[in-house]
């Protein structure tokens, strides 16, 4: 994908695009399982770093109070039926269940909803940004992300300290490089990228971004 299609490239596709990478789905799976955290807004914070850099504080209290009352009322009892769902099918037998046809199919009608109400959130999300198409280096995308993260993080349900635990911190770094479409395997990125979170909680890396951005 050449740069211009990154900087215009809309939130929803960039998402399924970053999903279908090796490990990013499990990866996702374990922020939300693990530490309850909310991957679209995960996503959103890389999304925004490759195209528009910081987030401003406003922006994310927005994504936040938006993504977490459509969480708690939509997505999350979706999820939760649907797994539930999964479990009983798990249990049942051919033989048990003569409408195992149907209550599959009911199952599978529930996963597109929650994908369907995921999409909307996405949507929402990105129609709050008003400055897209920043032409920004790898390491400003980088230093973006981490500071993106650091505040969603932060300002969470359960805030979740980047520096601890590893594991995190690790997950974390695998997101922001397949995001920004660079090889979550290069040690020395691996670096930059732990370097950076490391560093959020300090805040002096913020300051250094703020002044290095282009203004709107």
């Amino acid at each position: 994908m050449d740069m211009q299609n990154t900087m215009s490239e809309g939130f929803w596709n960039f998402s399924i695009r970053v999903y279908r990478k090796p490990d990013v789905s499990q990866c996702g799976l374990s922020l939300q399982d693990l530490y309850g955290l909310d991957v679209n807004l995960l996503l959103f914070a890389c999304w925004h770093a490759r195209s528009s850099g910081l987030c401003e504080l406003a922006l994310v209290e927005k994504a936040l109070a938006f993504s977490s009352n459509w969480a708690d009322h939509v997505v999350k009892p979706l999820r939760g039926a649907r797994r539930w769902m999964k479990t009983q099918t798990q249990r049942q037998t051919q033989t048990e269940n003569n409408l195992a046809k149907d209550f599959h199919s009911l199952r599978e009608q529930i996963k597109t909803l929650e994908l369907q109400c995921e999409k909307f959130q996405q949507n929402t999300l990105e129609s709050l940004v008003s400055r897209r198409g920043l032409s920004l280096s790898v390491e400003m995308q980088i230093a973006s992300a981490a500071y993106n993260l650091h505040y969603i993080l932060l300002s969470a349900a359960n805030p979740q300290p980047l520096s601890l635990p590893l594991p995190l911190r690790d997950l974390l770094v695998t997101l922001i490089l397949s995001a920004l479409d660079q090889d979550p395997d290069d040690d020395a990125l691996q670096q930059v990228v732990s370097r950076e979170l490391n560093a959020q909680s300090s805040g002096a890396p913020g300051v250094r971004i703020c002044e290095s951005l282009p203004s709107a």
